[in-house]
């Protein structure tokens, strides 16, 4: 997102306004269209989308695809698990060869 100016018709006020536009430099210079979207066009329907997600439970399946089954949910949860797990031994293993470092001290 960037910050440009326009001007009214006789030049005499300025406004700025953000477009958004290729993050990387390179890319926006390779890309041949050199894409710029005014965030006017989109800002008041991010700003309502964010809104009906926050205060309409109803409404989330409208804006976010969850097309999650209770399988895919319960691989998950054992993914998350797992990984918990393999996270907490290596905080044991590291509190371990802390201990050893500061022994030797």
């Amino acid at each position: 997102m960037k910050k440009q100016y326009t001007y009214n018709k006789d030049k005499s006020q300025r406004y700025g306004l953000y477009v958004l536009t290729h993050t990387n430099n390179e890319t926006h210079k390779a890309c041949q269209v050199k894409p710029c979207i005014n965030d006017k066009r989109i800002k008041h329907r991010i700003a309502q989308a964010v809104k009906d997600i926050l205060t309409d439970t109803e409404k989330i399946a409208d804006y976010i695809d969850s097309d999650f089954d209770e399988a895919e949910l319960a691989r998950l949860d054992a993914d998350v698990k797992r990984l918990e797990k393999i996270k907490s031994d290596m905080h044991g293993k590291m509190d371990k060869l802390l201990d050893l470092y500061l022994d030797d001290k």
